[in-house]
């Protein structure tokens, strides 16, 4: 059986600060596979990025690949989602990010956390 692979729906900019999502911490669960770039233009272009999709989708394997938002356009998880469901998969593995909190102020931070693997039923 070939490697799991992590399917990141969209790049998150890095932030005038430098700050991002720590996508390092998503390689333990696998290959990253980027469908959406930061530059694309989920609402105006959606026929563009879902052919897009699709074509980065070929050898998607329920079983054994994730899912990940990690930032970004929220409306390509939901574009990625609608079209997993058309090309008749009816449950995915997600990453979901657990935010850890900051001992010292007791408020969670931005990006520092876990990612933990769930099962959506679609």
């Amino acid at each position: 059986m070939r490697e799991s692979k992590i399917y990141l729906t969209s790049v998150t900019p890095v932030r005038a600060d430098g700050s991002g999502p720590d996508y390092a911490a998503l390689s333990k669960f696998g290959q990253i596979v980027t469908l959406t770039e930061s530059s694309d233009n989920v609402v105006n272009d959606s026929p563009f990025i879902s052919k897009q999709i699709r074509e980065r989708l070929i050898g998607y394997d329920p079983r054994i690949d994730y899912m990940v938002w990690a930032g970004g356009d929220p409306l390509a998880a939901v574009l990625v989602g609608a079209i997993l469901g058309k090309m008749g998969f009816n449950h995915i593995k997600w990453l979901r990010f657990d935010r850890l909190i900051n001992p010292e102020t007791g408020r969670r931070m931005t990006w520092k956390g876990n990612y933990m693997p769930v099962q959506i039923t679609l």
